[in-house]
This record gives structure tokens, sequence and C-alpha cells, in this order.
């Protein structure tokens, strides 16, 4: 009884009859523990393959399902993997997120003909064993480049190129270009362990050698060097590179030191043995200096040492003779300076590594912004801590951590937006994924699918979560389309083939039909092929018909992108003869720079070209260009710092006093900056600006002079015209002034014309032509009034010589009278305006007179009187008469001889007529009618010389 109870109600899915079992798996529910139970014991235990299938197809353990995969045959291998893609689509996860098991991924991505579903996740695999197994087994093409490309080991690689050889061409290539990359990196590390052993010998040579020549330099391009390779030293290796380091930097100071002593002495007697010039002198080198040239490290010590010698030699010479105020100031302020920037360069040998390694993080922060900004936060710190003076040129490393900066602050706005971009973008894409759908689009809206997850994979955890919901909910209806478009498919494609037979008729343009049949043949594809052969036969028919009028064109395309591929070649050929042959050192820039650019011109015109065939020369076209751009780039840096320079000594140039030596020096940079070879030009754009405004400023400064300059001219000018003009009006109607009175005139006009300073260029010579012709006027008039006055002095002279000769002639008879002794007493005493020594002559003659004893050279007779009347008219520049010619050529000839043998003896023709006057004017002896001639010759020569008397 109990056997038959235990028979009557025995679970249908333990039916010895498979189809009840089938009925009894399909009518249970997979979401209850019970029967999930049930379900996977029929999975592990059923006797039929049909039953397990059906079982395995509702068991919603992945984990159960992976532990049956590894035991189960064949035959249920491929429904257990169906089930887990299902499961993992059913929960938004890929399979190698729900599968950890690598041998049962591999298995399934081998055996896979769809590469999609596993190429985005095999970087989760770690075991290069089963990547060098899915690279060479796999089904696909693109899933075995997609696992090439994921071996890393020369070991794996090289058991790959000899597996991919001769049967998969693409995988092969890829395999054989890591691998040559990994063999590239270790002749690398074993070039960079020479070039650290050598570098250590190096140091070691020059701590040892007595060429004490570029010291420095040397010491800092091994420093630099040591630098470039300290990433990966050993302990030993740095200890041995501090020690010799420290050697070289005590052989460094001891070189400061004697250089400096040096430098003291010459730079004391350049002062003239003045101490406190000299250090004046030595501290305002060493400033200007470290402001054209940035110290190097070991520079500190040499700085501490200059600045605590030239401060004891500043007090020593300042002890016994004070400096003056402006000396001590700028002592002062030079050692301040000097102390800054010691402060500085302490703290840049102390923080200095520290600098680099975060320049260089700044540098490779990539897009993760919150990274950056902590990185760019840390490096601004440390640049605070140098705190590097701007006034001095400025370390490489401290060049690139401001430049890292000032490229990062551009990066985190550029990280921000796009990021936004990115969300932006994704909202708009949803939006057309939810009309695709909605259009049952499912080609476009699986791309969409992959493209949004491409998008998101960019964004951070934060910024995917709010797309994660719709984007499950759209994967949904993306498969219920797909199952629904299974079943519509039959419809299209026999329209496809209608519109294909069409197209075999159609006349299009060969690139569009090629393009077009390309696109009903993967529509044809993503309809998931044709059940019907007969149906795909068609299709393909009509499409090899469509096609035929399309060869010949790429025939030709074909041919030209040979021809095209070849110049390319030549190019590469060129480019690499020109880089290789040239001497960089002595480069022609500004043609390198041409040829760069018609590089780049001439590849992108040798256009269209084969992709595969033109890889290889690309990448090497792309190597040339990049060593190129580094000759450039580097050229355009140092020509950007001289530059800077430049621009650093125009600046100085604005506050220079002495302003026509800055705007000199100015154009003398200018013509430098010409000379200045190639720049970027964005950055000499920003550089030339700063340029231009300092020279703007030192030029505004001429400007302002010279309309100072051009103010005050127009000042003297309207001056020069007041006083010009008030003096013509003096001399307007004042013919009657004295001489005194116009010689005071001519005294201020040319003191106070002459303290007016310049005139405007314009003015000036009608400005000095009226100056210079109111000294003629005044010099005339004063002249004219000295004629008046030697006129009537030699009037009065005559009248006393005609008083003494009559007097004379009297006191011969004895009928001199007293009337006559006291009239000629009083003409002697009378102020007369005569020359003293006329007047003393002309006094002693009459007392000779009065006495009757007159001196024999006073005696005049004819003879005398004849010669100097000659005499008078020769003064005078006048004819004598026709009878005396004779004598006058032998007097002339006589007095010639005379002054031959006294070169002293000349004068002008007034002091020559005056001379033969005073010798005239003192004689008595004729009478009056014998004296008579020649008294008229004698005024003759008077009115010649002063004008004859009005």
């Amino acid at each position: 009884m109990a056997t038959f109870l235990s028979k009557l109600f025995k679970p249908k899915w333990q039916s010895k009859h498979l189809p009840t079992r089938l009925e009894a798996i399909a009518a249970l529910n997979e979401n209850l523990d019970d029967e999930q139970k049930v379900l996977q014991q029929i999975a592990l235990e059923d006797q039929h393959i049909e039953a397990r299938s059906a079982a395995i197809a509702k068991v919603s353990s992945s984990q159960f399902l992976i532990d049956l995969h590894a035991k189960a045959d064949e035959a249920l291998k491929r429904g257990i993997e169906t089930r887990l893609q299902q499961l993992a689509n059913a929960q938004s996860l890929t399979l190698f997120d729900l599968i950890v098991d690598t041998r049962l991924l591999c298995e399934m991505i081998i055996k896979s003909d769809q590469p999609d579903v596993f190429i985005n996740g095999l970087a989760h695999i770690e075991d290069p064993d089963a990547l060098l197994q899915i690279a060479t087994a796999s089904k696909t093409s693109r899933t075995r480049q997609a696992a090439a490309e994921l071996l890393e080991t020369e070991q794996h690689l090289t058991e790959l190129v000899q597996a991919a050889k001769s049967r998969d061409k693409s995988v092969y290539q890829i395999a054989k270009n890591k691998l040559n990359r990994i063999r590239e990196e270790l002749r690398a590390r074993t070039s960079h362990r020479d070039a650290i052993a050598q570098l250590l010998l190096d140091l070691e040579d020059l701590s040892k050698t007595d060429n004490l020549q570029l010291y420095d330099a040397k010491l800092d391009s091994l420093a630099q060097r040591w630098q470039q390779h300290s990433v990966e030293v050993s302990t030993e290796e740095q200890t041995r590179f501090d020690s010799l380091t420290k050697a070289c930097r005590q052989r460094s100071e001891q070189l400061h030191a004697e250089q400096q002593a040096a430098e003291q002495a010459e730079q004391l007697a350049r002062a003239g043995g003045d101490e406190q010039a000299a250090t004046l002198l030595m501290l305002e080198e060493t400033l200007t200096r470290f402001q054209q040239q940035a110290p190097a490290a070991q520079d500190a010590s040499a700085l501490d040492a200059l600045i605590k010698t030239q401060e004891t030699r500043w007090l020593e010479a300042t002890r016994h003779t004070p400096a003056e105020r402006a000396q001590g100031k700028k002592y002062q302020t030079m050692m301040q300076a000097l102390r800054q920037l010691l402060a500085a360069l302490r703290a840049l040998n102390e923080h200095g590594d520290r600098l680099a390694a975060l320049t260089k993080e700044v540098k490779q922060s990539g897009k993760q912004i919150q990274t950056l900004i902590e990185k760019c936060k840390a490096l601004q710190d440390t640049l605070s801590l140098i705190n590097w003076p701007r006034q001095y040129a400025a370390p490489l490393v401290v060049q690139d951590a401001q430049n890292a900066l000032e490229h990062s602050s551009e990066m985190k706005s550029a990280l921000a937006e796009n990021a936004r971009a990115i969300q932006d973008e994704i909202q708009g894409m949803l939006k057309q994924l939810d009309r695709s759908l909605e259009d049952k689009q499912v080609k476009q809206s699986a791309r969409l699918v992959r493209d949004i997850q491409a998008k998101l994979a960019k964004l951070d955890k934060r910024g995917t979560e709010k797309f994660q919901a719709p984007l499950s909910l759209y994967l949904k209806q993306l498969n219920d389309l797909r199952d629904w478009q299974s079943y519509a498919a039959c419809p299209r494609q026999e329209a496809l083939c209608e519109e294909m037979e069409r197209l075999t008729q159609s006349s299009m343009e060969p690139r569009a039909k090629a393009d077009k049949i390309r696109s009903m043949q993967k529509e044809w594809k993503t309809l998931g092929g044709a059940s019907d052969q007969a149906l795909w036969q068609r299709f393909k028919e009509a499409a090899d018909r469509a096609y035929e009028p399309c060869q010949l064109y790429f025939e030709e395309q074909s041919r030209l992108k040979e021809k095209n591929l070849e110049r390319r070649r030549t190019i590469v050929a060129q480019l690499n003869t020109f880089i290789s042959e040239n001497d960089w050192q002595y480069a022609d820039w500004a043609a390198a720079d041409k040829i760069n650019q018609q590089a780049r011109k001439d590849w992108k015109a040798a256009f269209p070209v084969d992709f595969k065939k033109n890889k290889g020369p690309q990448q090497e076209f792309n190597r040339l260009l990049k060593q190129l751009d580094d000759y450039l780039q580097q050229e355009r840096e140092r020509n950007h710092a001289i530059k800077e320079a430049i621009i650093k000594r125009a600046e100085a140039l604005i506050e220079q006093e002495d302003l026509a030596t800055a705007i000199q020096s100015a154009k003398d940079l200018q013509q430098e900056w010409q000379n200045v070879g190639i720049t970027a030009h964005k950055v000499d754009r920003a550089l030339w600006k700063r340029f231009r405004a300092a020279c703007d400023a030192i030029f505004a400064r001429r400007d302002q002079q010279r309309s100072e300059r051009k103010e005050e001219l127009n000042q003297n000018h309207d001056r020069a015209d007041e006083l010009l003009k008030r003096v013509e009006d003096r001399l307007q109607g004042s013919d009657n002034v004295d001489a005194t009175t116009l010689s005071q005139m001519q005294s201020e006009l040319r003191r106070e014309f002459k303290q007016l300073g310049s005139l405007p260029r314009s003015a000036q010579e009608k400005i000095q032509n009226r100056y210079q012709n109111l000294l003629d006027t005044l010099n005339e008039r004063i002249r004219k009034h000295k004629q008046q006055a030697e006129r009537a002095a030699w009037s009065t002279a005559a009248q006393l010589a005609a008083h003494a000769r009559r007097c004379y002639l009297a006191s011969q008879n004895d009928a001199l009278s007293d009337e006559q002794r006291a009239t000629g007493d009083a003409l002697c005493k009378a102020d007369n305006g005569l020359p003293a020594a006329l007047t003393e002559a002309m006094q002693a003659s009459w007392i000779s007179i009065k006495a009757g004893q007159l001196a024999p050279q006073h005696l005049l007779d004819e003879e005398s009187a004849r010669e100097l009347c000659i005499r008078a008219e020769v003064a005078a520049g006048i004819d004598s008469p026709d009878s005396d010619k004779e004598l006058r050529m032998r007097l002339q000839v006589s007095r010639l001889s005379e002054g031959l043998s006294n070169k002293s003896r000349h004068g002008s023709r007034e002091e020559q007529l005056t001379e033969v006057l005073q010798d005239w004017y003192v004689k008595a002896g004729l009478d009056e009618a014998s004296l008579a001639p020649f008294e008229a010759r004698i005024q003759a020569c008077v009115n010649a010389l002063y004008g004859a008397e009005q």
C-alpha cells in the first residue's frame, strides 16, 4: 500500500516519461527556493539531455552553473553558457562580473562567434596563459587581436608570434610590434644602466680633475643627467653619487673662493683702490649675473660666502671712513636682495626634488580632475615655500613648475567642462535611444547603447549613477525588440533583394553605389541572415552585378593610393635624411621649421592611401616629425628665454635716468629681437606684447621730453621775440642817443639773448637774423658816434696846432702876446677829448714854444710836411698828388723794409693815421701860406676815415 501511494504521489519531474518531465520542468517556478533546488537536481541527475537542458535554462544560481560547466559534456556546455549570459544581462552585468572562473571564461570566449560580448571585458582576465590561448584559438579575429593586445610578457608574445606567423597575419603583426617594443624597452633599460655607470665614472673623474675650466657647468650637467636616470638607481649607486657630488661641491666652493678673491682684487683695481666702491661693484655685478643667468644649486654656498665676505669687507671699509648716505643705502638694498636670493636658493635645494616630482605628477595627472586639483595645490604650496624672487632668472625646475601650474589651470577647466559635456551628450543619446526604440531601429539602438556605455566609461562612479537605471530599462526594451525583429526579418530581406536588383540598373556614381551596396549588405547582416538559401543567393548575385561598374573605379583608386603611398615613402626618406644628416648645433632653424611645415602639407596632399600599407610609413613619419618637433621646440624654448631676457632688459630701461641712452638701448634691443630665431606663434605674440609695452613706455618718456622741449623752445621763442621787439622799439627815433647808452643796449641785448637757450628750428634763422640786424644797427650807430667823436677830437687838435703854430711864428719875431699865451694855456688845459699821449705831446710842444726853444724833432719843414702827408694818405688809403708819387713809392718801400725787420709794427688804418696825426699836430715852423696845402691834404685824410663835417 505504501509503495503504491508513493508511486501515486510521485512528482511529475521524476516521471519515467520524458514529455511528462519536460512539462513538469516548464511548470516549476524558478523564483521559489524549493523548486530552484529541484531544477538544480534535474540539471545534475536527469538521464536525458533535453530535460537537463530545460532545467538549466531555468536555473538562477550562477555559481551552480559555473560548477556544473566544469563537469558537463559539450552537449550541455552551450546551454549553460547561454543561461549565464541571460543571468548577466538580467542583472545589467557582464559575464566577467558574473564569472570569476578564468578557465570557464576562456573556454566560452574561444567558442563564441560574438566578439562584441567579450572584447570589452578581456582586460578582466589577468592570466597571461589564458590570454595566449584566446589569442591563438578564438573563433573571431577581433577577439584574437584584442587578447594579443593584452599580452605583456616577452615569453608569451614570443610564443604567440610563432603560433600566429602563418595563421593570423593581424595577430602576428600585433604580437611582433609589442615584442619589438618590449625588447626596445629592455635595450633602453640596459642603456640606462650603462648610462648610470658612465655618469658615476664621469663624476669621479670630475672630483679628481685638475682642470677647473667650466667646472660648475660640468657638475650641473652631470647632476641633470643623474636626475633623468635617478628613478631606477640602487641605494648603493645613490650613496656613491651623493659622496662624489659632495666632493665636487667642496672643490667648486674652493674654486668660487679663489675666483671671488680674484674678482675682488680686480674690482678694487677698477675702483681705484676704494674698498667701498669695490664692494658695491662686486655686489652689483653679482646681482646682474643672477638676473641674466639662473644660479645653480651649488651656488648657495658660494653666495653665502660672498655675502659674509662682502659684509666684513664693507664693515672694514667704513670703519674709519663712513660711507655716503647714497652708497650706504645702495649697499643695504643689494645685500637684502642677495639674502633674499640665497634664502630662495636654499629653499630650492631643500624642496627641489619634491618640486620636480610634483611637477611631473601634475603633468601626468591626465583626466582625473580631483587628483589634478590636489597635485596643483601641493605644487603651489611648494613654490610658495621656495618663494623665488621674480627679478632673478629662475632655474629650470621652477620654470617647469610654473608652466605646469598654468597648464593645469587650463586642464582643470577643460576637464570639468568635458565631464559636463559628456553628461549632456549621454542625456541626448538616451533621448535618441528612446526614439530609436520607439521606431524599432534595432541596429541604431544597439549602436547607441554601445556609444553610451563608452561615454559612461569616461566618467567617474558618481557621474554614472544617474544613468544606470534608465539604461537598464532601455537594454531590456532592446532585447525585446531583437526577439520581435527575428520574426519580421524575412519580408525586409525580400525587399532588400528587390532594391539590390533595381540598383544593378542604376547609373549612380561608383563610390555612392558601393556605399549603398555595403549599406544594404550590412543591413542584411543585422537581420540575422536568411534561412532561405535561395533568397540569400538572389541577394548575393544582385549585389555582385551591381558592384561590377564600381570595380574599375576602385582599381583606379587603388593605383592612386599606391602612387600616394610611394610619395609618402619618399617624404619619409627625405625627412629622415634631413634629420640624421643635419648639424643641429648649427642648424638653419628657419629652414628646418619651413621643412617641418612643408612635409606635413606634402604628406596631407598625398591622399588617399591604403590604410594598412600606410601604417608603417605613417608611424615612421610621426616618429620623424616628433624628433624634428623636439629639436624645433628646444630651439623655440631657447629663443623664448632669449626674448624673455630682452624683455627684462627693456623693462629695466624704463627707469633709466639717461633717456638718450635708454632709447638707443631700446632700439638695439629691437634689433636683437628681430635677430632672434624661430618661436611659437602664440608664445611669441604674448612676449611681443610685453616687449612692445616696455618700448612704448621708453618712447613715451621721449615723447614727453620732446613735448616739454617743444614747450620750452616755444617759450624761448616768445621771450626772444619780446626781447628783440623791445630793443627794436627803443632804437626807433633814438638817433641822438649817445654811444655809452648804445653800448649798454648792445651788452644787455647780447647777455639776455645768450640766456634765452635753444630756439625752435623753424624760427631759429629768422630770430637769429633779427638779432644780428639789431647788433649791426647798434654797431653802426656806435661807430658813427665814435667817428663823430674822433672827428671832433682831431678838429680840436687842428685848432690847438694852428694856435701853437701862430704863436711859434710870433715868438720867432718876439711878437708873442700875453693874450696869445693865455689862450694857448687855456686850450692846453681844457678837456678836449684828445688821446692822452697827444695831449701830453702838445702840452710839451706848447711849453717849448712859450720858452722859444722848440725841439728840433718838432720843427716842421716842407720835406717833413710832405712826408707826413704822404704817410697820412697811405694810412687813409687815398692817392697822393702826382708830384709826390715818387716820394710816396720810396717811403712805402722803406716802410716795407722796416715792417719786415719789425714784424710787431702794424695796425689798422685809424691807428696808422693817429700815429701820423700825433706827429703832425705837435710840429710847427711853416708859415700859413706854406702850410695851407699840407693842412688841406691832412684834413682830406681825416675826412676819408672819419667823414667830413656836416
